[in-house]
């Protein structure tokens, strides 16, 4: 009976298909992991940039501030030296709550900086803005409020620009006359 079995198992040939395909399958899972690979990354860019801040609005007015503290809001480059920016940031379920430090660069008509210049590295780039702040974000929709004393305005178009530490956040103008 051993010799039967024997015989058998010797006599069945061991079809071909079966070699060529296990490597063609390892190609094939190497392919698959590749893709994958591809797909992970992507995926990982897109959280990276959904985990930023986000902006609702925001808003520049000038003012002129009185010496009995009220504020009287003026497009008048020659009467106005404060500058309050206000903003709303949204709630984003992809950004850790904490201590954010923005940095707040106003561009002039003449497009140089306003203000006292500092120097920061911002994505291996240096930024040169006006004034930064920290701010705790709580993962909650909020709005904040800056102000911004100047005293040299000139007639043209401003811009503001917040920045973190990844790059630009959100920008707008406002005209002064």
């Amino acid at each position: 009976e051993n010799f039967k079995l024997r015989k058998n198992l010797v006599s069945q040939p061991v079809p071909v298909n079966t070699l060529v395909e296990k490597p063609k399958n390892i190609k094939e899972v190497q392919e698959r992991n590749k893709f994958l690979e591809k797909k992970n990354e992507e995926l990982s860019e897109i959280i990276k940039k959904a985990s930023r801040l986000t902006f609702l609005n925001l808003n520049t007015t000038s003012y002129k501030a009185k010496s009995s503290g009220k504020l009287v809001a003026t497009q008048n480059c020659k009467r106005a030296n404060l500058l309050v920016v206000n903003y709303t940031i949204n709630q984003n379920q992809f950004v850790k709550p904490g201590k954010k430090t923005l940095y707040f660069q106003i561009i002039g008509p003449d497009n140089k900086v306003v203000g006292e210049t500092k120097a920061t590295t911002i994505s291996e780039k240096e930024l040169l803005y006006t004034y930064s702040t920290q701010i705790v974000y709580n993962n909650n929709t909020e709005d904040f409020s800056q102000q911004l004393p100047f005293s040299s305005f000139i007639k043209g178009k401003y811009q503001v620009s917040i920045y973190d530490i990844e790059g630009l956040l959100v920008d707008t103008t406002f005209e002064m006359k």
